[in-house]
């Protein structure tokens, strides 16, 4: 899928009360890596921005590939209708074509990747070389920093209380329980 929301609640994407929705700009399946296929639940036209909680939008090489006006026209609406973008990895692209970046803190897969795939791209005093980076309402992430940009999502969402997101974090990045988690 070219945009995941993440709406409500289901225990599909492990976030108590939360729905997750493939949209394509396309009704197609979409085979995204090694014959993993996604099918899109709705088309870019279908999504109701008003019920969404954020847009994520998954990475991969695709992104460097082709240019997908109708995403980008997306994330725009997204972001002015006070939706939080998040993109991983190659979805950085994405933000970067559609000028989310300019004047934001982001990161990416490494410096100078997105000046690669985006002519004008313009924000290499923005970008900031750590795994994920939150400026506002948009997160972005290398393709390494898959914990890192979970853990953003979830802070931003406000999913758990601050002590159990640090407990998450400590759990899935450092590999490692805390002594007094039962």
């Amino acid at each position: 899928a070219l945009v995941e929301t993440v709406r409500g609640h289901d225990q599909r994407v492990a976030f108590p009360g939360a729905d997750r929705v493939a949209v394509e700009a396309r009704q197609v399946v979409v085979d995204v890596w090694r014959h993993a296929a996604v099918h899109p639940d709705l088309t870019i036209e279908e999504l109701q921005l008003q019920r969404a909680a954020v847009l994520l939008v998954p990475g991969g090489t695709s992104w460097e590939a082709r240019e997908e006006p109708e995403v980008s026209k997306l994330l725009q609406r997204a972001l002015a209708a006070d939706v939080p973008v998040a993109a991983l990895c190659g979805a950085t692209i994405g933000l970067a074509r559609a000028g989310l970046l300019s004047g934001r803190k982001h990161t990416s897969n490494m410096r100078g990747y997105l000046a690669k795939w985006v002519p004008g791209y313009g924000g290499e005093s923005d970008y900031i070389d750590q795994p994920a980076v939150r400026d506002g309402n948009v997160i972005t992430a290398s393709g390494m920093g898959g914990v890192e940009f979970a853990f953003e999502v979830i802070k931003l969402l406000d999913l758990y209380s601050e002590s159990d997101q640090q407990i998450w974090l400590q759990i899935f990045r450092d590999k490692e329980v805390p002594p007094d988690v039962g």
